[in-house]
This record gives C-alpha cells, sequence and structure tokens, in this order.
C-alpha cells in the first residue's frame, strides 16, 4: 500500500525536476519610450528577460531604425517578436514568450550619445535594462545634496548617466502622475556605488519595483572581466511639484481663509508621489479651501494641506451628485449615488442610482474626489 510518506517523497521529487528545467522567460512589456531616434529597438528595449539562453538574444533587433517613425507613437505585436526570434534561431523549448502588443512612445532625444575617436568610454557605461539606452559618465560624479529636477538630467552638459539612467527610468513609470520632467525631482543616495569594483564595465540600471513610489531601489550591476556581475543597491527619492495654496501671512486656528490676494498665494510645491495621488492626497487647489476654517493655525509661508482645515461634510451618503470624468479632451458627466459622506478633497466610492446598496458598491461603484461644496465629483 502507498503511504503517505510515499507520496510526498514522489511529490517532493517531482517539485525538485519541475525546479531544475523551468523554461527562461520573455516577458513584452505593455509601453516603452525609444532611446533614441536614430536607434534600433532591441528585444532588451521592449522585455524583461529572464534566463541564460533567454539573455542571449537581449540585443536582438526587433525594428530598424529606419523603419521607425519618427514621431509619433507605434506598435509591436508579439507576432514579430516571435518571427525575429525565429530566425535568430530561439529554442522554443527554453524560452516562454508572454506578453501581446508594446505601444513604443516616441524619443525624446534625436541621436545616440557617441564615444571618442578611439570608440572606447572615457567613464562607465550605465545602460537602463527597461529602455537600453546607453549614457557615458564619469565615474567620480560628486554626490548631490538635494532634490534634482529630471529635466536637468537630460541636458547636453550633464555627464552624470547614472543618474540620467534612474531619471529616465523613474519619469517612465510617474507619466500618469506627472509627465513633465522638469516638475519630476529625485535625490539619490549614490554612496553604495563605491562598493562595485573599479574594473566593472557594462553597469546596467533597474528599478526594484515601479519609480512611481515615494521611494525607491535602484539595482547596479556591472560586468567584471571574469564574467562575474557584482551589485549594489541604491535608494532613491521621488517627489513632483504641483501648484498649492500657501499662507502670506500667520493665520490662526478658527480663522476661514479668503483666498489669493488676501492671506493665500498659489505657488509650487513639491510633494511625495503618495501626497498626491494616493489613496488620501493631501494637497488641495485654491477653489477647494477658500471659505473653509482652520484646526490649526498656519504660518505664513507654509502650504494648506487638507488635514489643516476643519471637516466639512458636502456630500451626505445617498445624496445625487455629479461625476465628471475628463480624458482624452472629452468631458463626460452623469448623475450617481454617494456611498458615503465626504468633505472636498475626499476620495468617496460612488454608485448607480437605483441599483441595489450591494450591487452598487461591488460591480458599478466608483471612486471620486469631491471637487466643490455644490456636489460635483471628479474621476481621477
Amino acid at each position: 500500500m502507498t503511504t503517505i510518506r510515499t507520496i510526498v517523497a514522489v511529490a517532493a521529487g517531482v517539485a525538485v525536476i519541475a525546479g531544475t528545467t523551468a523554461a527562461d522567460s520573455i516577458a513584452l512589456k505593455r509601453s516603452v519610450r525609444r532611446a533614441a531616434a536614430d536607434r534600433p529597438v532591441l528585444l532588451q528595449d521592449i522585455a524583461a528577460i529572464e534566463g541564460p539562453h533567454a539573455a542571449a538574444f537581449a540585443a536582438l533587433e526587433i525594428v530598424p531604425a529606419a523603419a521607425m517613425p519618427a514621431a509619433g507613437v507605434t506598435t509591436i505585436d508579439i507576432a514579430d517578436v516571435r518571427s525575429a526570434l525565429d530566425g535568430a534561431g530561439v529554442s522554443w523549448g527554453r524560452v516562454d514568450l508572454s506578453g501581446g502588443r508594446v505601444v513604443i512612445r516616441p524619443a525624446t532625444v534625436a541621436a545616440s550619445p557617441v564615444a571618442g575617436a578611439t570608440g572606447e568610454s572615457a567613464g562607465r557605461r550605465f545602460l537602463a535594462e527597461s529602455s537600453g539606452r546607453p549614457v557615458e559618465a564619469d565615474s567620480g560624479a560628486a554626490e548631490s545634496a538635494g532634490f534634482v529636477r529630471v529635466s536637468s538630467l537630460f541636458g547636453e552638459s550633464n555627464d552624470d548617466g547614472l543618474a540620467a539612467t534612474i531619471g529616465r527610468l523613474i519619469l517612465d513609470d510617474v507619466r500618469d502622475v506627472e509627465s513633465d520632467a522638469s516638475r519630476v525631482l529625485v535625490r539619490i543616495d549614490r554612496r553604495a556605488v563605491a562598493d562595485l569594483p573599479p574594473t566593472a564595465r557594462d553597469c546596467r540600471v533597474r528599478l526594484r519595483g515601479r519609480g512611481d513610489a515615494d521611494r525607491v531601489i535602484a539595482e547596479i550591476s556591472g560586468e567584471l572581466p571574469d564574467g562575474r556581475r557584482p551589485q549594489c543597491l541604491i535608494p532613491v527619492e521621488v517627489r513632483v511639484e504641483r501648484r498649492v495654496p500657501v499662507a502670506v501671512r500667520r493665520i490662526v486656528r478658527g480663522q476661514r481663509l479668503l483666498g489669493a490676494g488676501a492671506d493665500l498665494e498659489v505657488a509650487w510645491r513639491s510633494f511625495p508621489i503618495s501626497e498626491v495621488a494616493g489613496e488620501s492626497p493631501t494637497i488641495l487647489g485654491m477653489s477647494s479651501v477658500v471659505g473653509r476654517a482652520l484646526a490649526t493655525t498656519v504660518e505664513p509661508g507654509a502650504v494648506v494641506l487638507r488635514a489643516m482645515l476643519v471637516p466639512e461634510i458636502v456630500v451626505e451618503r445617498g445624496m445625487r451628485v455629479r461625476v465628471r470624468s475628463v480624458a482624452g479632451g472629452y468631458e463626460m458627466i452623469r448623475e450617481m449615488e454617494a456611498l458615503e459622506d465626504g468633505a472636498v478633497g475626499d476620495r468617496i466610492p460612488c454608485g448607480e442610482i437605483g441599483a441595489s446598496r450591494g450591487s452598487r458598491r461591488n460591480a458599478g461603484a466608483i471612486m471620486a474626489v469631491v471637487i466643490d461644496d455644490r456636489g460635483t465629483l471628479e474621476i481621477p
């Protein structure tokens, strides 16, 4: 009779065998930006690659530069990638190809940087694993004491290849929150880069997780002459700028805010992404704070945040509200029912009018932000 112990042993053996025969993977990304207008699209530009056999095709040219439009968005289908890999001699028994259609956004620069006349770089080369764009850098770049604008990292005079590569990776991830590189700021703690041996070259950079977080980790790995790839981890803090109400004088607790030209002005300030686009954003626009009473005293120069205001419920549960959505230049407005109370700036669920409460909350519910005291909400 087969015992439980035998069954467990056989199952463990199967698990070991399965683990040793797992195929390499090539997973296509949904959207990437071209490295430069004069550079072809390579497999490593559009896919996450795992495993030695798959990595051998990382530099495979999928679309030549001449076949790509100079401007505008184009797409690459998984069938095109499969065809290119077939022609290169991939062993499909060893590689899993997944994904669908990759959207290729236009390049932000016209040409890739070139090395010196000898064909060799004067410093290290940092390669972004998500974009594949090589950038030259001197390995002795000074550590930045504070935040810098991502846009400043892409200038012709900038020779900090590591910062530029990290900035490009983060910008691609935060575009849904902020697409203007001059309004995205980063602070890079590069002390751990010293742990990489001086002989490390062809340094690859990738983000652990997504770059649209308050703090991300950049993983840098460099290739040594003996083939080893040591790595180091460096933390990166991310901020975005927004125009917000700022106190121009001391405003005491209990007073109602009067607005621009009286006790407030509008100014640019930087915030962690969670405070701008998280589940409970802390910042408000000028129109959302005027007339509101303060729950705390605000000093001159301080940003007026949602937590500083006395909560005023302007939308009550069960109230019919106008929910506005703006996308692609079109505005859509529909009437819905608020499922929770909400003050200006609160994010509350709304459901279809007339549906049962359970179905509204589960199937038809959406999250919208209260933007004024007249029962108008907006889908962020």
